[in-house]
């Protein structure tokens, strides 16, 4: 798997440029020795923070402009006194280890275990599984199909090797803010976890428009699900076909999703899903994703958007990765 191999080259990478750490440890984690990360108040000057590091024995060797977290060295002493020294300075807002992260190996499937499965268009989601195949196919009428595009091989995720190792979980659940699910769809029935509407108000998040059973066949329609006369699997299947899916429904069945019915004015103000006037996590949600405006003709997001995704940030809510990438949420578990 071209993905694993690249993993594990990138680790050997971070392994041979990767600076001594200490046996000793602080918290949770190893560190780098001799080092420690001081961040200072906010308005201290210049002769402040020398002082402080005079004090410490230590002596700045980097700084990140725009958040003021200095990497200082503490030669003679450990970095646990270090760090207490710092840790009484009234200037200082706080000292810490210079912990060390690492890439973690990456799991393998077994060699001939990939999972294909036999859902009926499987072989059009050529993004989980690419052998070339031909998709988009019509009936021809002179016999056979004719298909409009033609797959490059292993332009994909992968996805039958990770299903050898995993395929999701029902302890989780994936929350789908969008037009709703057609709960009743048989791909996605077996995975539904319920839901709410917050347009017309009666608990029920069937779709109307379609994208939101769309978002969520991508994440959990069931893998081989037989169904019909004879039976056959039938549909697509989804990366994480053993998930659950709760549905809420914010937006219209011509498309429109507001800001009153997504961010909690009045519509959703007493709602389980609404948390200072924005979609947050329900305590046995797992995941949260939604769309905003932006992308949609309307530039960046609103500047309540950009406010509300800062304090979540700050609460470790959302990943900035996911922020920078639509507001992908995590929970904090």
């Amino acid at each position: 798997m071209r993905f694993s191999k690249a993993l594990i080259a990138l680790s050997l990478v971070a392994v041979a440029l990767t600076v001594r750490s200490s046996a000793q440890t602080v918290g949770a984690g190893p560190f780098v020795a001799g080092e420690i990360l001081v961040k200072f108040r906010p308005g201290v000057n210049a002769n402040a923070r020398a002082d402080a590091h005079r004090e410490a024995g230590a002596a700045p060797i980097a700084e990140i402009q725009r958040t003021g977290l200095q990497r200082v060295r503490v030669p003679g002493r450990s970095e646990t006194a270090a760090i207490a020294l710092y840790q009484r300075n009234p200037n200082v807002l706080y000292a810490e280890p210079n912990f060390l992260r690492s890439i973690p190996t990456p799991t393998a499937h077994t060699g001939g275990s990939e999972l294909v499965p036999g859902d009926y268009y499987f072989d059009e989601q050529w993004a989980l599984d690419n052998t070339g195949q031909a998709f988009y196919c019509i009936p021809w009428p002179f016999g056979g199909e004719l298909c409009l595009y033609q797959g490059t091989p292993d332009a994909d995720i992968d996805a039958p090797e990770a299903w050898a190792i995993l395929r999701g979980s029902s302890s989780v659940t994936v929350a789908v803010i969008d037009s709703g699910i057609d709960y009743t769809h048989p791909d996605l029935a077996a995975n539904y976890a319920g839901g709410d509407d917050f347009v017309f108000l009666d608990g029920d998040p069937m779709d109307d428009h379609g994208h939101g059973t769309h978002v969520a066949g991508t994440i959990a329609a069931a893998m081989d699900n037989p169904t019909g006369t004879p039976a056959e699997s039938e549909g697509v299947v989804g990366v994480t076909p053993n998930a659950r899916i709760r549905a809420y429904k914010v937006c219209r069945a011509d498309g429109t999703c507001d800001d009153p019915l997504w961010n909690g004015e009045p519509v959703a103000a007493d709602s389980e899903i609404a948390r200072d006037g924005w979609a947050s996590f329900r305590s046995d949600t797992d995941r949260l994703t939604f769309h905003t405006p932006a992308g949609a003709g309307f530039g960046d997001p609103h500047q309540r958007e950009r406010a509300r995704i800062e304090a979540d940030l700050r609460q470790g809510l959302v990943t900035p990765e996911g922020a920078a990438r639509g507001y992908g949420y995590r929970s904090g578990r």
